[in-house]
């Protein structure tokens, strides 16, 4: 934790921490948040495997550092804290890059929670939402309609629940920025859904 204050002192502004087990918990998010010069250059975050890390310590972690790129993958504490601090803090701040990969606590609740507070998502440009259980068709729907001005890339690779309506809802919303888009591992696509979404219609006066 000690060395986390110095590197944000000399101004760290990346911090990926993968596997990281009980490494990154309440005594690093205390670190980060206590250094009052450092943390507001954090532009962006990504946690993996921290399993002690708390769904409060990491909402207030956002409310303090506002990093424009959020990235947690197995982090089985997170939930709902952590949404309700993403739609506070992004209000007035811009979030460019969100990532959830194997967030086994999150619920269709929280995602209602987080689509909720369309302003938080103004300014998106890449979405992945990969391997999570409770991810369904409506959801992605939302954030597909939410972000079609603006976002970049998309990944919803291995969600078992989503259908050929995630392909109706990007050709129904026109993501006309979207230069990448990750389907893999989506079981419930469909020879005739992926034809219609990668056959061109040419308007016709």
């Amino acid at each position: 934790a000690n060395r986390l204050g110095e590197l944000l002192k000399n101004g760290l502004r990346y911090l990926a921490l993968n596997q990281s087990g009980r490494c990154f918990g309440n005594k690093a998010v205390e670190a980060i948040i206590a250094e009052d010069d450092g943390n507001k250059n954090l532009f962006a975050l990504s946690i993996g495997g921290a399993y002690l890390l708390q769904d409060e310590d990491i909402a207030r972690l956002i409310q303090t550092c506002t990093p424009s790129s959020l990235e947690f993958k197995a982090c089985p504490l997170l939930g709902r804290s952590l949404c309700q601090s993403i739609c506070e803090t992004y209000q007035n701040a811009q979030l460019l890059e969100f990532s959830l990969q194997d967030m086994t606590k999150f619920t269709e609740q929280d995602f209602e929670l987080l689509l909720a507070s369309p302003k938080a998502w103004k300014h998106l440009k890449s979405l992945r939402l990969c391997r999570i259980g409770c991810l369904n068709d409506s959801i992605v729907e939302r954030f597909i309609e939410l972000t079609a001005s603006t976002l970049e890339g998309l990944d919803v690779s291995d969600n078992h629940h989503l259908t050929d309506a995630v392909l109706a809802s990007l050709r129904l919303h026109g993501a006309s920025r979207l230069q990448s888009l990750n389907l893999s591992g989506l079981k419930g696509l469909t020879a005739t859904g992926l034809e219609a979404f990668f056959t061109r219609v040419d308007d016709e006066a």
